[in-house]
């Protein structure tokens, strides 16, 4: 079975990694970006790339977005950044890493990051083949306030492979719940499973999803105790008692299911 964490749960383990193992969260940041970086080239190696956008908010996810962005321009394909707010509402990391892909957009002439007015803010998206949600994240509570509505519906109707960073955003990450959220194609989750990624409309709005670690060993997400899991295939075999070859129905036993 695969464990599956709260919200809660992930950001103490990621307070753990900085306060107690001394992990920088700008280091935990570039960790995930790479991973981001990394596990979209693997998952869409078939998919002729030109041109990838990302949507970054204001918080962490934006800031997996903007890092994430740079590896990409540094890889040749050619890189649109639409961010949310001003610098001031940066998380800290997050502007850190704002400032670097701005100065690198000054010398490299693959990067172009242009802040969010409109919707029309929104056109260069048409041009690009993957785009990013690195809106919010995990960070989502109650509900959306404009302009994210407004952003999403716009996404949602791009035919561009859409890919969410960590969760899309609209979904709770505890309960899966989403009125309006980026329909991903592909999820790429950081730290470990978010329990609303499988279950109500996430499992729905999240498409593949696949983990990315951020460099905390998955021994401290093991310590901290949940009981939330995903079954796989192989738990059901397990239960499965040894058939004998002259075996037959009223040799066999009984099963009983029972299934919501």
């Amino acid at each position: 079975m695969i464990p599956l964490y709260s919200t809660r749960q992930i950001r103490k383990v990621d307070e753990h990694a900085i306060k107690k193992l001394g992990i920088p969260g700008i280091v935990l940041m570039e960790n995930a970006s790479r991973e981001i970086f990394q596990i979209t080239l693997a998952e869409i190696d078939n998919l002729k790339i030109n041109k990838v956008g990302f949507v970054c908010g204001k918080g962490n996810n934006g800031g997996d977005g903007f890092a994430a962005a740079r590896h990409f321009a540094n890889a040749g394909y050619n890189v649109l950044v639409i961010y949310l707010g001003s610098e001031k509402e940066m998380s800290p990391d997050c502007r850190l890493n704002f400032h670097i892909l701005k100065k690198i957009s000054l010398t490299v002439k693959n990067i172009q990051v242009k802040n969010y007015r409109n919707n029309s803010s929104l056109a260069d998206l048409k041009k690009c083949d993957v785009i990013f949600d690195a809106l919010l994240g995990s960070g989502v509570e109650g509900k959306l306030r404009e302009p994210y509505p407004a952003i999403i519906n716009y996404l949602n109707k791009l035919d561009a492979y859409k890919i969410a960073i960590d969760i899309p955003t609209g979904v709770n990450s505890d309960t899966g719940y989403s009125e309006l959220s980026v329909k991903a194609d592909l999820t790429v989750t950081l730290g470990n499973f978010k329990s609303g990624l499988f279950i109500g409309d996430g499992s729905f709005f999240s498409g593949k999803v696949v983990n990315g670690s951020i460099g905390i060993p998955d021994e401290f997400y093991k310590a901290d105790y949940t009981n939330c899991y995903l079954a796989e295939p192989e738990d059901a075999f397990i239960g499965l008692p040894f058939k004998r070859k002259n075996l037959h129905k009223y040799s066999a036993g009984k099963v009983l299911t029972i299934a919501g």
